[in-house]
């Protein structure tokens, strides 16, 4: 399966990649392309945390109906499931009967993975439903995330389309004793 080049997040997140060439000595993540018609509205790097949301050109980050949201944690050490139960908590908490459930969780190229689903029938802040589909992957150098969410029930296709972007996130590494282990270009 061939993965669209997104360059502008290239240059966002230095240990991130979207199907560009894999560089000797590094850990790569790679996430397909967005879907058509979305934009950064928002992006911050700081203490080894990188986030990146993206919305359909016309939305914001305060004010949409779909987002894209790809996130980097250098140095966590959390495990998936960890990181899962923490997010998946915080949600119930921030959304009086919120629902998770964890889809899949195992390994992928050698690194361990979880994949769920979170609901919230009215969300608190924004007085409207939101869908959340969540993929963490753990890196030996970082938590790599990648998330799809709905201010709506989405429709079938828009489910199938945010699921199957999310499945094509991958991890592999070009370190010399790391690349047999999780190699690159492996689809």
């Amino acid at each position: 399966m061939k993965l669209n080049i997104w360059p502008t997040i290239l240059m966002l997140l230095p240990v991130v990649a979207l199907a560009k060439p894999a560089q000797r000595g590094e850990e790569i993540v790679y996430f397909s392309a967005p879907p058509a018609g979305f934009e950064i509205g928002y992006r911050a790097s700081q203490g080894g945390q990188t986030i990146v949301e993206l919305v359909p050109r016309g939305q914001t980050v305060q004010n949409w109906e779909r987002m894209v949201t790809l996130q980097t944690f250098a140095g966590n050490t959390r495990s998936v499931s960890d990181f899962r139960r923490a997010v998946s908590d915080g949600w119930r908490r921030a959304c009086p009967g919120g629902n998770t459930i964890n889809l899949s969780e195992g390994q992928e190229n050698g690194y361990p993975f979880a994949f769920w689903q979170m609901t919230c029938e009215r969300n608190p802040q924004s007085g409207r439903p939101e869908y959340t589909w969540i993929k963490a992957m753990r890196g030996e150098r970082a938590l790599y995330v990648a998330q799809y969410a709905f201010r709506h029930l989405p429709s079938r296709a828009e489910l199938t389309d945010a699921a199957r972007r999310l499945r094509g996130m991958s991890l592999c590494d070009t370190r010399p004793g790391r690349a047999r282990q999780h190699p690159c270009g492996r689809r």
